[in-house]
């Protein structure tokens, strides 16, 4: 069901063509939420609820936070409800949705025993949802960070916009990368030694970290200077 959702048009697209349909669904949810004429937002308060609608969660589609609400009624995914609709119970659903969404994605890339070929349809509901969950958020939060971050997750934009061509490095820059992942490491290993972890602090970086850290690094100058 994630992925059906997946396919369908977002609420960024929704919105420019028909923004009825967005006040359709909030009326959907105070059905289904059971909320009473004289409980629901007034003006100003549907104001806020829309504009978080068409910001935060604008990667969604419109039937996918019906599907999530419909899932936190049921019990499926950790989200209290009560009698009442606003944009703080959006945001605990949503945030619900998306970790749940996030599983059965996994557990779709993950399935090794018996090996199902996806259709070019669930392939290209994955990249969207990858798109839209990692690519585009980390594009976004870019435009406020002041050093890099680097995670597993981070890596994986690294190499989508590596794979799109729009990443290249000279071996001066492979060289100066390496250099600076070295020191992250260093940081690293200090960090776990202040937490009480015994390792030495001569302890060789894997090549796997290395690769992540320095694709991190890559990926935020890369923004900085116009390449991505």
């Amino acid at each position: 069901m994630e992925l059906v959702h997946s396919r369908e048009p977002k609420i960024r697209e929704v919105v420019k063509k028909n923004p009825d349909h967005i006040l359709q669904a909030i009326n959907y949810l105070y059905v289904l939420l059971s909320v009473k004429e004289d409980n629901r937002l007034n003006e100003i308060e549907e104001s806020v609820l829309n504009g978080l609608l068409i910001t935060t969660f604008n990667g969604y589609s419109l039937n996918e936070i019906k599907h999530a609400f419909r899932l936190a009624l049921a019990g499926t995914i950790e989200a209290p409800l009560y009698c009442k609709l606003d944009a703080i119970t959006l945001s605990v659903v949503m945030k619900a949705y998306k970790k749940h969404k996030d599983n059965i994605l996994k557990q779709e890339l993950n399935r090794t025993k018996e090996p199902k070929e996806l259709t070019e349809g669930e392939k290209e509901a994955i990249q969207s949802e990858f798109i839209n969950s990692c690519v585009s958020t980390y594009l976004e939060e870019r435009k406020h960070l002041k050093e890099p971050k680097i995670s597993a997750e981070i890596y994986q934009v690294y190499k989508y916009f590596w794979k799109q061509g729009k990443i290249s490095l000279t071996d001066q820059e492979t060289q100066k990368y390496k250099a600076l992942a070295a020191g992250y490491w260093s940081e690293e290993l200090t960090a776990k030694r202040q937490k009480g972890e015994r390792i030495a602090l001569d302890t060789p970086m894997p090549a796997s970290r290395e690769r992540v850290i320095g694709g991190c690094l890559v990926l935020f100058d890369k923004i900085a200077n116009g390449a991505i």
